[in-house]
């Protein structure tokens, strides 16, 4: 027997360290084809992570900007606060008929003296004699000394000597200037454009005084140091970086960190390129949006509207500083997964090559293959390559198969020739000698021995001593499975006669329990129907009790409307009292006005007693004697009036007192009454709720009864249905004592039939084992009977 062993291939490739990386290797592909994937992929979240980087910082500039917004609004709540107080003083004042031009003033001084930190000066202007009736015009400003010789006004008086006082009609003619005229004509609030005053920028809010009729009396107005606004503006936007632009509604600079003067100078927007480039689409008219962000001329600019103010805040920031660090953090981290995913995809493809090379150079040693097969398997893959190895090694072992199997055809069939010569001699004495063995074990088992079995061989009488055996073997089982039945029979039938008599005295004591039950089911009837007796007889007594309660109720709402004329009632004794009260007020201010009558008298009459005295001390006594004694007697009857007066008034008073007194004594009793008719009628309504909750109680009593009453009578059906059932069950008992009777004569036949079942099989001599597995299977169902019989009699019982 000869083999072709394979050759090694000439052309096979060999593992040189130092080859180059080949296309068409699979690790290449695998290495170009995730890496492709994978780059894309990582550009496609690179791009979204920049985007989501990009708008988190934007959204950070624009919470920045509106933090700005909001903390301008903070300062000047206090100068708008500031203006709405001193309106609606003035609005209060000018209601006064008693108002003149010292109260305006002394009023708009005390609002400037509480002044909020950003405020410069402060005026009060009226309309053509709308505030005082007595001047056509009345303007007042009040402003802090800027030390300047030129200044206007007057410097006011110690300790108030920093501030100065503007007559502002004589010296500026107000009516005719814009800063009275525009929030006249707009009605309202209104901030002005940016001014300069003093090299200083200042802007104006002004509010409009109105009266009860809502005419237009005046204005008040404070002016506002923008210089002061704009230094507490945060001086960067993000990363200390970008500034805040702040411009009026017209465009004027408010500012500009950038070149503080020109917000210094109120220079338009248009002096600063790059906010001329973006003016018209921030401020458009026709722009919803009052915020919104733009991308021009290399920056950032978010922009929002103040609310209060319509002024316009931008915030600038260098594209720099918002692309700058999203794309470091964006290039850095794909670089980093893409150079993480090379390295882990490079790692596998290395190892990929190892275990796939070693596989490949042994297929080449083993598979022959031509020149053209070879080159082939070069252009190929490992994958590629292997497949071909595979195949060509395949076509060889099938080839070498075949030979081998002609030549093993060819020995086997020569040496069986030899052996079966030998075999047919040996099988002919071996066949006379189990015939002899067959014929012993009939013989035995004719005398009733079962045990013997017959030996088995290979040969032809093997299969008939098998047969032999099994037929032996299915016997002794057959005949032990029949005696271990007769044996369970007899017990059996030992048992069921026992069961039979268990079941009688079982059926005769359930005869005796269903009276029993028979006789509790007509109590239970008996109980039912006087159940619903006293359940009708309690309805009717609820239904009296409702009709009660709505008596009750009735005779509640009666005294409910009483209560409430006794409370009108009290009322009017309460205003009477008031009216009463009122009526001594007047005459105690009579008493006091006849008082005051008296005490002029005493000085009329101390009066006339000087007089008299200086005529008596002149020259001439003779001439004036006369006149002095008709003083005095004048001034003694004017004293002795004023004493009565005064005796009269104090009796007066006394009086006056006592119906004080008793005044108040009947209104805190008529108080005290009102009181108690609160509290009666809170009573009433307690009661009246407490009668709706009784009745509402009673309803659901009656309801709960009848139920009961329905209940009751479902138990006289249900009662009624148990004792027929009972009487069946009774008549059931009778007849399953008949039926046992029966069964237990013909337990004792079958125990009589058993036991010459058993004497007849006694005659065979049977195998042990199929005693003692008839044996255990008998005793099994003695127990699974005895089991059932217990169960039984527990189910009778």
């Amino acid at each position: 027997m000869t083999t072709n062993q394979p050759t090694v291939s000439s052309s096979a490739p060999q593992n040189s360290p130092g080859r180059k990386i080949r296309f068409n290797s699979i690790g290449t592909v695998l290495f170009i084809s995730v890496m492709g994937g994978a780059l894309v992929s990582l550009g496609g979240i690179s791009f979204f992570f920049y985007q989501s980087l990009k708008q988190q910082i934007l959204a950070q500039i624009g919470d920045n900007l509106n933090t700005e917004i909001t903390s301008i609004e903070g300062k000047l709540e206090p100068v708008k606060q500031s203006m709405r107080d001193l309106t609606g003083a003035s609005e209060l004042l000018s209601s006064k008929k008693a108002v003149n031009a010292d109260l305006l003033d002394a009023l708009l001084l005390r609002s400037f003296l509480h002044r909020p930190t950003l405020a410069m000066g402060m005026a009060l202007e009226q309309t053509a004699y709308a505030i005082l009736p007595d001047r056509q015009w009345h303007g007042t400003y009040f402003y802090i000394d800027q030390k300047d010789p030129k200044q206007p006004g007057k410097r006011l008086t110690a300790p108030y000597d920093q501030l100065f006082q503007m007559d502002l009609f004589k010296e500026d003619n107000y009516p005719t200037q814009s800063y009275f005229k525009d929030p006249i004509a707009q009605g309202s609030e209104s901030w002005t454009e940016p001014y300069s005053w003093y090299n200083i920028p200042m802007t104006s809010f002004s509010k409009v005084i109105r009266d009860r009729n809502n005419k237009i009396l005046g204005i008040t107005a404070i002016d506002v140091n923008l210089g002061a606004l704009s230094d507490q503006i945060s001086k960067s936007v993000i990363r200390n970086q970008g500034y805040f632009v702040l411009a009026s509604e017209q465009g004027k600079l408010m500012s500009y960190p950038p070149a503080p003067d020109r917000a210094k100078n109120q220079s338009g927007y248009e002096t600063v390129p790059e906010l001329k480039a973006i003016w018209s689409k921030i401020s458009s008219p026709d722009k919803k949006e009052r915020s919104g962000l733009l991308w021009t001329g290399g920056k950032f600019w978010a922009y929002q509207r103040v609310p209060s103010t319509n002024w316009l805040m931008m915030a600038a920031v260098p594209e720099g500083v918002v692309l700058g660090p999203v794309l470091t953090i964006t290039i850095a981290g794909a670089l980093g997964a893409g150079l993480l995913l090379a390295a882990v995809v490079l790692l596998f493809v290395r190892s990929l090559n190892r275990r796939l090379r070693p596989i490949l150079d042994e297929c080449n040693k083993l598979a022959q293959a031509d020149a053209q097969t070879e080159m082939q398997m070069q252009q190929q893959d490992e994958i590629g390559r292997l497949s071909t190895s595979f195949f060509n090694l395949l076509k060889q072992v099938a080839a070498n198969e075949d030979r081998i199997r002609d030549e093993v055809s060819r020995s086997v069939s020569t040496q069986e020739q030899l052996k079966q010569a030998e075999l047919n001699q040996q099988e002919g004495e071996a066949l006379s000698m189990e015939v002899i063995h067959i014929l012993d074990v009939v013989s035995a088992v004719e005398e009733g021995d079962l045990t013997v079995q017959a030996d088995v061989s290979d040969r032809a009488t093997g299969l008939v001593a098998d047969t032999l055996n099994r037929l032996l073997e299915k016997l002794g089982q057959v005949l032990a499975q029949v005696y271990a039945a007769a044996e369970q029979v007899s017990v059996g039938s030992s048992a069921l006669g026992q069961l039979a008599e268990t079941v009688a005295n079982n059926a005769a004591t359930q005869a005796q329990e269903v009276e029993q039950v028979l006789q509790l089911t007509q109590q239970v009837g008996e109980s039912a129907q006087d159940s619903a007796g006293t359940v009708d007889r309690s309805n009717q007594s609820l239904t009296e009790v409702q009709s009660a309660v709505e008596q009750g109720q009735v005779a509640l709402e009666a005294m409910t409307k009483g209560i409430d004329v006794l409370s009108q009632g009290t009322d009017r004794i309460i205003q009477k009292m008031k009216t009463l009260g009122e009526f001594v007020g007047l005459a105690d201010q009579f008493v006091q006005d006849q008082s005051q009558i008296a005490s002029l008298t005493q000085v009329l009459a101390l009066n006339a007693t000087l007089v008299a005295a200086r005529a008596s001390e002149q020259r001439d006594p003779r001439q004036f004697l006369v006149v002095a004694r008709e003083f005095e007697a004048i001034a003694a009857q004017v004293s002795t009036l004023a004493q009565q007066t005064n005796e009269g008034l104090f009796t007066l008073q006394q009086r006056t007192d006592q119906i004080h007194s008793v005044v108040s004594a009947i209104d805190s009793d008529v108080q005290g009454l009102g009181g108690l008719v609160s509290d009666f009628t809170t009573g009433v309504e307690q009661s009246n709720q407490v009668f709706s909750n009784v009745r509402s109680s009673t309803v659901e009593v009656v309801q709960a009864g009848l139920g009961v009453s329905r209940s009751s009578d479902e138990i006289l059906h249900a009662t009624q249905s148990t004792a027929q059932a009972m009487n069946d069950i009774a008549d059931l008992a009778k007849r399953t004592a008949l039926l046992t009777q029966s069964t237990r004569l013909q337990s004792e036949q079958m125990q009589q039939l058993s036991r010459k079942l058993l004497s007849s099989i006694q005659f065979f001599r049977l195998p042990e084992t199929a005693l003692k597995q008839n044996t255990v299977l008998s005793d099994l169902d003695l127990l699974s009977e005895a089991e059932d019989t217990v169960a039984m009699e527990l189910t009778t019982t």
